[in-house]
Parts: structure tokens; C-alpha cells; sequence
């Protein structure tokens, strides 16, 4: 077996820890052809797991959120995967085949991309979320002034969102409360966006704050701050849950 296709399997063989085996192909169960297209997908999310570390190197090693991208576009469920796994490794024949048709066309993909990978994968339409931070804060728990101030070091320019749903109350005492990106250049200019929409009322508002980069500048790095003010008179009063830094070359 050549070092690729160990590569692959070694993928496969952590998955099958979460499948219940079973011999005879039942209701649910992928094509084989559909088999060949989610798998290739999943060793793509691994790969683009990799490469955010481009953006983060303290991102964890997990893939999980990425595998539900799969899912989602290729229309299928995380049971019927299973499922389908366990028939399948149950045929070695036919699954053998399966991965030889994986191993192909990811060759075939390696190859006709240029060096700089990572960012031909995002040129293809990935996107990826960037948020290494804890998604969830209460504050004044997690600080009475925390800004929750992020920071990414990158120079891949594109458009950058943060988004949240953020619930605040009538006692926060920041003045002009907002979510807050900041594209800072090389040249140290920079350019930013804020999303105001933000009541103290005690209800959960979705906050959505989104930047494109100058492409003719040099891109030093995206910043800024979640629960970001323009006076703090006291201390604030705020939860926040389903934090998200998305990226996207398009």
C-alpha cells in the first residue's frame, strides 16, 4: 500500500470507530459513486483544516464542523454515511475500489493546482470559519469591560464576516454598543465596519459585521471586537453564543 492511500485510510479508520457494522446493504445506503464524491470531500475538509492553520495556529486539531459542510452539499446524513460505511467495509472488494476512485481524483485535483494550495481550495468555493476563540461569553462572568477582543493575522485578502447572536440588558452601561472588523494594512491605514443594531432590551439579536479587504493594499491582519463601545460608564451586562469569524476569497 503506498504512502497515500495509507494516508486516506487512516482517515477512514478513525471514522469507522463511530459505525455499528452491518453485511447486508440496507434503505439509506450511498451509491458507490456517491461514496467516492463525500469521501474525497471529507479528505478535502481535513486538508482545509490544515491550511487554516494558515490564519491561526492555535485552532484546534478537529474536523468535525467541517464534515457538516459535507453533508449539506452533497444532501445526504451523518446515519446514512454511517451506514454506508459499515456496508461498505464490510465489502473490502467494492470499497477497495471506492477509495482507488477517492485516491484518483484527489491525485488528479493535487496536481492541477498551483503551489499555493490552500488558497486555490478557497478560490474553489470554501469558506472557512476562522473563530478560535470559545464561542459563548457571558459577561460580566467572563469580565465586567470585556470588549471580547479577537485578532487573525493574515494576508489573504477576501471578505471577512463576524457574526453572533447577542443578548444585552437595560443595566449594560456601554454607550453606542456595536460588533466591530477592522482590515489593517501594512501601511498602517485601515478599514472598518460595525453593526449598531444592538437594543438593550434582554432578547437575542443576531449581530452581523462584514469587511472586504483592499486588494491593492498589503493586509497586515483582521481585528476588532465583538461587544465593542463607544463609552463605558460602568460595567456590561451581555451574553453572547454562536460566535463565527467566516472567511471567503469571494
Amino acid at each position: 500500500m503506498n504512502k497515500n492511500r495509507l494516508k486516506i485510510f487512516s482517515t477512514l479508520l478513525v471514522m469507522s470507530f463511530l459505525v455499528i457494522s452491518c453485511s447486508e446493504k440496507e434503505e439509506g445506503v450511498l451509491s458507490e459513486e456517491k461514496m467516492v464524491d463525500v469521501l474525497k470531500e471529507i479528505h478535502l475538509s481535513d486538508a482545509l483544516l490544515n491550511d487554516k492553520r494558515i490564519f491561526d495556529r492555535s485552532i484546534p486539531d478537529s474536523a468535525l464542523s467541517y464534515y457538516s459542510f459535507v453533508w449539506v452539499k452533497h444532501q445526504v446524513s451523518f446515519a446514512d454515511f454511517k451506514k454506508s460505511l459499515a456496508y461498505y467495509t464490510e465489502n473490502p472488494l467494492v470499497f477497495e475500489n471506492i477509495y482507488d476512485s477517492v485516491l484518483s481524483e484527489l491525485i488528479y485535483m493535487r496536481d492541477s493546482i498551483r503551489e499555493n494550495d490552500q488558497v486555490e481550495l478557497v478560490k474553489a468555493g470554501y469558506k472557512m470559519n476562522l473563530w478560535s476563540q470559545k464561542v459563548e461569553w457571558s459577561v460580566p462572568k467572563d469580565g465586567a469591560i470585556n470588549t471580547i477582543r479577537y485578532k487573525i493575522t493574515t494576508n489573504n485578502h477576501g471578505v471577512y464576516t463576524l457574526s453572533a447572536n447577542v443578548r444585552m440588558f437595560e443595566n449594560d452601561s456601554s454607550v453606542n454598543q456595536k460588533m466591530t472588523i477592522v482590515a489593517y494594512y501594512e501601511d498602517e491605514t485601515f478599514d472598518a465596519n460595525s453593526d449598531y443594531s444592538l437594543k438593550k432590551d434582554g432578547e437575542w439579536h443576531k449581530l452581523v459585521a462584514k469587511i472586504r479587504t483592499n486588494e491593492n493594499k498589503k493586509l497586515n491582519r483582521i481585528a476588532g471586537w465583538v461587544l465593542d463601545h463607544s463609552k463605558l460608564n460602568g460595567s456590561k451586562h451581555a451574553d453572547v453564543r454562536e460566535l463565527k469569524l467566516i472567511y471567503s476569497s469571494k
